[in-house]
């Protein structure tokens, strides 16, 4: 049997140093103030409607897929996320992920490319419950993803 999602996401996570002062995936999801990192440094956000959830399977896509959380690996995910069926219904997703493809091309424009490419051959998550998400095996979910490209 292999590891459940939430098990592989809580790995990610702590790895990514992305929980501080968390010390289980329950607890990371429900700190008041989300940190992200910006250069280096944990940059408090206070996560509007519907932002916890977009942000969580985000970062099963980071899990999934194996894009680092430095800033190539984030702007490599952007590209992937839009190329694998963009962002639901997140506003916020969408503004983030186009602006982080129009930083990422110029900088890193084979690599923004490549992943953009192995997107359109992929089904991400967004607008899919996270708990639902959650309780998949992780095999089962990378299954999922990981679909016969698209018409």
């Amino acid at each position: 049997m292999s590891a459940s999602t939430a098990e592989v996401l809580w790995e990610h996570v702590r790895d990514a140093d992305l929980c501080p002062g968390s010390s289980s995936l329950a607890q990371w999801r429900n700190v008041r103030w989300i940190r992200a990192r910006v250069r280096g440094r944990a940059v408090p956000i206070l996560p509007v409607i519907g932002y916890r959830d977009a942000l969580v399977l985000h970062d099963v896509h980071h899990a999934v897929t194996g894009y680092g959380t430095a800033l190539a690996g984030e702007l490599e995910l952007a590209a992937w996320e839009l190329a694998s069926g963009g962002c639901g219904w997140s506003v916020f997703f969408w503004i983030d992920r186009l602006g982080a493809v129009l930083v990422g091309l110029p900088f890193l424009p084979r690599r923004m490319l490549r992943a953009f490419r192995a997107g359109r051959g992929c089904r991400n998550l967004y607008g899919r419950s996270v708990d639902e998400i959650l309780a998949l095996e992780f095999e089962e979910l990378a299954r999922q993803v990981f679909v016969e490209p698209r018409a």
